[in-house]
């Protein structure tokens, strides 16, 4: 039986024969297959019958067909086998013979769409769905005995495989596509820029996702990717220029961004555009007229000299200036507890990086006798601190007692207790002598009959340690005069705290603006502070400042940055290819007016090129997680590395990739260097802090010796006030092309050589340690984990300017803990390039023996040269030099002897007490006495040892 017959028949079987049954006819025509039973309405027998659920069960005595009509499943018993089976090849042959025409136009139509294209996440459910359609029409790839043609029945695997796509078939379609692309466009790719583009820059160009991250590194040519990219879009016909839109955040990078898009691709109606300029032009487009942009969005500095105008403003209204006096009460110091630290020398670093002094600029020991200092100061009671106590206690171990606070007029003494209500002590403070201390106070109190009054860690942490201060000197008959409200703020305005608190509210406004913040968003952003009664404190100071600028807004009938964002988002483009540059630095409005352009327009697609490594301003709100957390938060993602470094060397990528990749958040890159080098270009230069001027000079001279003429210098500082005179430097070296920048500044930059001033510690240091404002810090993006992760990708972004040499300048006295790092860590650093004074080689052995983390600086005074822990006055520990070169001793076996090895100069310690030895000539000859005898007074050692026994001790040492 053929299938191009009009009709066949189905013959029963013996055994059906027997049971009464007739031949089935089967009837072709162009409305299908009818089926004809003897005495029964006929049947269209449908497709489904192609599914194996179907067909053919063969009996002992005879067959059955299980077929799928349009009246339901019918079930043909007693058929002759042979019979059956050539039936149901028939019906199946016919079936898809009925189907063929439109599977394999279909099949072409889905081939086409998947092969002209980079198949997108967003368009695979759409092949699938075409494909399934087609798929329900046969259901199965037909074998060989039913469709004979081997080319038609590839046309049905390949509708069943777009109909069950799998990653492996999108990944080889893709992988087709890229690689056809590239072929195709490799002439294009060669000569877009000066130089070919790499590999990974080609795949970054053609891969086309619904969403695109290009990760680069520094220096791997991130622009010719954008460049790259619209010029292949363009080029391949995928997009018009009026299709493209290319953001930038600077002006002067879109400019920039425009010249190499004119020279490169000879285009010039592809136009790159910033944030504000996109936003100004949506804006004309939907009200019909360009809006009026706040001068304040142009001009900081008019911004901030008006924020200090609205604030000493209100500042003469009383309800306003209490507001502002209570927050001063509570909040003047960053809320940090000795509890956080891990040792004295690091809270001490803390209290140094954040000037935290008293109202009287005294620098005291802990943030919480700063309280009581000024609590006693407004209250009119005068107070000394650390004042000698009147009973001498000297002994040969233990100075004389000064207690924190005297009180003059009542003879009373104050103690504070760093204890908390179970007396634990701060981890670096040992718990039983400091409770040992705590008893000898009050002892020494009970029995020289003094009055002490005790306050405690605890009494703060509950937030009563001032009112509970109050009450215990209110019993013992202190009487108060209160500072009037006017005489603190003038005191406070003396003390420059005012204007730094005004500072701090133009910090708070600006990064409220940036924010786009409207009332309920802000109030969303500020519930889950650590800080909350101090942000809340601090946001009801700034709301009349907020209503002021909104009001001035209005009288001008002018619109900020948040305003033209949120009329922006509500325009509906046009664009097909978004591209963002810098994308690491985006933050959380530029977030949304970019995904409502996207969404507006359907298979959009996304372009953004960033580096999660050089995301460094989290002060202006910009939002590392929306580049580590890109897929999460755009969906479907392509992500593509460049890994190649066209800027510095492999000396320079190793340290710098080495350092920032210790976070762990960053995201993982195998960076490597186009140049290789096989000796260090990272240089550390060790010098005094009031001779890195000097030092800078002989490192510019350096480099001019070796440099060919016209090289680029840069020289960077961590904040730009700390810039040294550029003209000096030009002078010095006319033959080098010397820039000064901070660090910030020099994101995107590049020089044949870089140097690195003050990497220091403290608030202007290297890292900064200066403490962000609570109020600032809730409204900006949530930080890291990881500490100092922003000023680790700064120093990244500082190191990765060079192209051939960095030097970092540091003094070891007060390194930075970058510098610190780099040395304990063996970081491939060269350290011997320039001359370097013993004592700053060896400066990190003779750490503070009280507070640990201080370094020993020299310093004159009364009794001549010492040398003092630089966190002094909280830190007094003092020793004195070598006898010879007034270099630094170390103690050793029972001895003291001068860090040069050449001086050799050693004394002996004392055994009982621990002080240094004295060489003394007596009736008895000469012989080492104790420095701290004095005759027949209380305190007094009169351990010695003899010259000749002090002599055989160095020479069994």
């Amino acid at each position: 039986m053929t299938v191009d017959q009009a009709s066949s028949k189905i013959k029963p079987s013996w055994f059906g024969c027997l049971l009464g049954r007739r031949p089935i006819q089967l009837v072709y025509s162009s409305d299908g297959i009818v089926l004809h039973r003897f005495q029964q309405e006929p049947l269209i027998i449908i497709n489904r019958c192609l599914s194996h659920e179907y067909g053919c069960r063969p009996g002992f005595f005879s067959s059955a067909l299980l077929l799928s009509t349009s009246s339901g499943d019918v079930t043909l018993t007693g058929l002759d086998k042979a019979s059956a089976t050539n039936g149901l090849l028939t019906i199946r042959t016919q079936l898809y013979q009925s189907v063929t025409k439109e599977v394999c136009e279909q099949a072409d139509l889905i081939n086409r769409f998947v092969s002209s294209r980079y198949l997108k996440t967003s368009q695979i459910k759409q092949v699938m769905h075409r494909a399934s359609l087609v798929k329900d029409k046969f259901f199965e790839v037909p074998g060989s005995d039913i469709v004979h043609d081997e080319a038609i029945r590839e046309q049905f695997k390949f509708v069943e495989a777009m109909a069950n796509l799998t990653p492996v078939v999108i990944s080889k379609l893709r992988e087709k596509y890229l690689a056809r692309e590239l072929r195709v466009y490799a002439g294009f790719f060669d000569g877009v820029e000066k130089n070919p583009l790499t590999v990974s820059q080609r795949n970054a160009c053609v891969i086309d996702e619904d969403n695109n991250l290009i990760l680069a590194g520094a220096g791997t040519g991130k622009t010719s990717v954008m460049i790259g990219r619209v010029g292949y879009l363009i080029q391949s016909g995928k997009a018009r220029p009026n299709d493209v839109l290319m953001l930038a955040f600077g002006r002067k990078a879109a400019d920039e961004m425009d010249e190499r898009i004119k020279e490169r691709l000879g285009i010039d109606t592809v136009k790159a555009s910033t944030f504000h300029a996109l936003g100004l032009s949506i804006v004309a487009q939907v009200e019909g007229g360009k809006p009026s942009i706040t001068p304040y969005e142009e001009n900081e500095k008019r911004l901030v000299a008006q924020i200090d105008q609205w604030f000493h403003a209100l500042l003469d209204t009383p309800e306003y200036r209490r507001k502002v006096l209570t927050y001063f009460d509570h909040y003047m110091y960053s809320v940090t507890s000795s509890f956080d630290f891990e040792n004295e020398g690091s809270y001490f670093a803390f209290l140094d990086a954040n000037n935290t002094v008293s109202m009287k600029q005294e620098m005291l020991k802990s943030l919480e006798e700063c309280y009581i200092a000024n609590f006693l100061f407004k209250m009119g009671v005068e107070y000394q601190y650390e004042h000698k106590y009147a009973i001498d206690t000297r002994t040969l171990i233990h100075g004389q007692y000064k207690p924190d606070f005297f009180l003059p007029e009542y003879d009373i003494y104050i103690e504070h207790f760093g204890i908390d209500r179970e007396s634990n002590t701060a981890p670096y403070v040992n718990r039983e002598k400091y409770l040992e201390g705590m008893e000898w106070k009050r002892e020494t109190h009970r029995e020289n009959e003094t009055t002490l009054v005790e306050t405690f860690h605890y009494e703060l942490a509950e937030g009563v340690l001032l009112s509970a201060l109050e009450a215990k000197l209110s019993a013992l008959g202190v009487m108060f005069n209160p500072l009037p409200d006017k005489a603190v703020l003038e005191t406070l305005k003396e003390n420059k705290m005012v204007n730094a608190f005004s500072r701090v509210l133009h910090q708070v406004m600006k990064v409220y603006l940036s924010g786009c913040y409207d009332e309920a968003r802000l109030h969303q952003r500020l519930i889950g502070s650590e800080k909350k009664g101090q942000v809340y404190a601090a946001l009801e100071i700034l709301a009349p400042i907020i209503d002021n600028y909104k009001a001035d807004l209005s009288d001008n009938d002018d619109i900020d940055f948040a305003q033209m964002i949120d009329k922006a988002i509500e325009f509906k483009p046009a664009w097909k290819y978004i591209l963002v540059d810098e994308f690491q630095d985006i933050a959380g409005p530029r977030v949304r007016l970019i995904k409502a352009l996207r969404n507006a327009v359907k298979s959009a697609s996304l372009f953004c090129v960033g580096d999660d490594w050089q995301s460094v301003y989290r002060f202006t709100g910009s939002d590392i997680a929306y580049t580590t957390e890109f897929e999460n938060i755009f969906g479907d993602t392509a992500k593509t590395t460049l890994e190649k470094s066209f800027r510095f060397n492999s000396s320079i990528g190793d340290v710098a990739s080495r350092f920032v990749m210790l976070n762990p958040l960053q995201i993982r890159k195998d960076i490597t260097a186009h140049a290789r080098v096989s000796q260090s270009a990272v240089s550390l230069v060790k010098t005094k802090s009031s001779e890195i001027e000097n030092r800078l000079e002989e490192v510019i001279a350096k480099i001019a010796s070796i440099a060919s003429s016209n090289s680029s210098v840069l020289i960077l500082n961590r904040f730009r006030f700390q810039a040294p005179k550029l003209h000096r430097l030009k002078k010095l070296a006319p033959n080098l092309d010397i820039k000064v920048m901070s660090a910030h500044g020099s994101k995107g930059k590049e020089a044949g050589f870089v140097i690195v001033m003050n990497m220091l510690d403290g608030e202007f240091g290297f890292p900064s340690e200066k403490i962000t404002h609570p109020l600032v810090d809730a409204l900006l993006p949530s930080t890291e984990a990881f500490e100092f992760a922003e000023e680790r990708r700064l120093f990244y972004v500082a190191l990765t300017r060079a192209k051939n040499r960095v030097y970092l300048l540091t003094d070891m006295e007060k390194a930075s803990r970058f510098v610190i790092e780099l040395i304990e860590q063996e970081y491939p650093i060269e350290q011997n390039e320039f001359p370097t004074s013993l004592l700053q080689k060896l400066i990190r052995k003779i750490s503070c023996r009280s507070c640990h983390t201080g370094t020993m600086t020299l310093r004159s005074g009364k009794w001549g040269r010492y040398y003092g822990c630089c966190h002094y006055p909280r830190c007094a520990h003092t020793e004195k030099p070598c006898g010879n070169c007034n270099l630094p001793m170390s103690v050793e076996n029972g001895y003291k002897m001068c860090i040069d090895p050449e001086c050799n100069y050693r004394v002996p310690v004392c055994q009982k007490c621990g002080s240094d030895m004295v060489y003394r000539t007596g009736a008895y000859g000469e012989f080492w006495g104790c420095r701290n005898y004095r005759g027949n007074e209380r305190v007094s050692c009169n351990y010695t040892m003899k010259s000749k026994e002090f002599s055989e001790y160095i020479l069994n040492d």
